[in-house]
């Protein structure tokens, strides 16, 4: 059981379990999910529950989290990553158009590419008196990816303060 006695420790722990959907260890994630998971009402399995949290292909990160310990609540702005592979293309011989002939296998001779999208999803956490995740209220954007500018990130800086949140705000939120 987590040693959690303040909204610091609560979030350290909730970054550990973030950090563990990325790597896909499902041995692990016990440690940080109730045996059932209440997901925007629907009631899953662990196992289920993180299959949907972290699909194959996504990279999860948390960017704003706001923590109260006392009502075990966790209010966290998440962007993920989805890769979904497209589907390959046989690398051509410009020279005659047909497709070199080699004899490595079809899969290296082709040429594969990704898409990627990315969603921003605004997350409210509750845990049980073992601080495992039971209820979890998400709502999801998607979200263009952003251009890797200077003033893109002066930007980014200026929403970050702007969306910050009290703690004595989370006293609006009942559930």
């Amino acid at each position: 059981m987590a040693d959690v006695s303040s909204a610091a420790a609560l979030t350290a722990h909730f970054r550990a379990y973030v950090r563990q959907l990325n790597q896909r260890l499902p041995s692990t994630l016990r440690l940080y999910l109730a045996p059932r998971v209440t997901y925007n009402g629907r009631r899953m399995s662990a196992e289920s529950f993180a299959a949907l949290a972290s699909p194959p292909g996504a990279t999860v990160a948390s960017e704003m989290v706001v923590a109260d310990v006392s009502k075990r609540l966790l209010a966290a702005r998440m962007e993920v990553e989805l890769n979904h592979p497209t589907p390959s293309t046989p690398v051509v011989n410009s020279a005659d158009a047909s497709p070199l002939e080699s004899p490595q296998s079809d899969e290296v001779r082709r040429g594969s590419s990704t898409s990627v999208e990315h969603i921003r999803e605004h997350v409210f956490y509750h845990f049980d008196e073992q601080w495992r995740i039971d209820e979890v209220w998400s709502v999801a954007e998607p979200r263009p990816p952003s251009p890797k500018g200077r003033a893109d990130k002066g930007r980014e800086r200026q929403e970050r303060r702007r969306l910050s949140i009290p703690s004595s705000g989370l006293e609006e939120y009942r559930f």
